[in-house]
């Protein structure tokens, strides 16, 4: 079967989404808030792409080739005027063509990438289940929505993401996570990292 083109807004950050994990965003660009607002009276999505090095989130013109499709899952008014909104990673997806609209929003027409098949957590990282019990409590109503397993490894939140926040690796690791073709490849023997990424746009 062959893979359908779709198209949605990008938002390009100076943070990268895995699937099943939590994205908390302050909203207060009008492009963003029409963004929004569109992706919850159609019930959509955005696909959140990590900004290319050295660039600024209001006037990104780099980015991964590789993101993550966010749903909004809930939403604030804020002081100040800014609207928090809540999001989950749903599936990984692949930017083919990239475009700025006029009113400075980036958009994108993406493949989805398949989702990883679930796995038991292999035994040598059994002790990061105990560590991610410790510390998602310390992570507040950030969390709230997530799925929390501890019986399952792929893309989801509950190891790749927050585990990997915890210990500060840098976002270039974090791309290069994403951009691997299976979940055991995201935890390679010592000494061995993923293959590099694409070059972004």
């Amino acid at each position: 079967m062959n893979a359908e083109v779709r198209e949605l807004p990008l938002f390009p950050l100076n943070t990268v989404l895995f699937p099943g994990g939590p994205l908390p965003l302050r909203i207060f660009e009008p492009r963003y808030l029409d963004m929004v607002s569109r992706c919850m009276r159609e019930q959509s999505g955005f696909a959140v792409v990590l900004l290319g090095e050295g660039e600024e989130v209001s006037s990104a013109t780099s980015f991964a080739a590789t993101g993550t499709e966010a749903r909004i899952v809930d939403f604030d008014r804020l002081e100040g005027g800014l609207l928090g909104i809540s999001c989950l990673g749903r599936e990984r997806v692949r930017v083919v063509e990239a475009w700025r609209e006029a009113d400075g929003l980036n958009r994108g027409r993406v493949l989805d990438i398949a989702a990883d098949p679930v796995v038991p957590v292999p035994i040598d990282l059994d002790w990061l289940k105990d560590v991610v019990a410790r510390v998602l409590p310390e992570a507040g109503d950030a969390y709230k929505h997530v799925e929390m397993r501890d019986d399952i490894i792929c893309t989801s939140a509950l190891l790749d993401d927050p585990a990997r926040r915890f210990f500060h690796l840098l976002f270039r690791r974090h791309r290069l996570l994403l951009e691997c073709r299976s979940s055991t490849a995201r935890h390679p023997p010592p000494g061995r990292t993923p293959a590099p990424p694409e070059a972004p746009w």
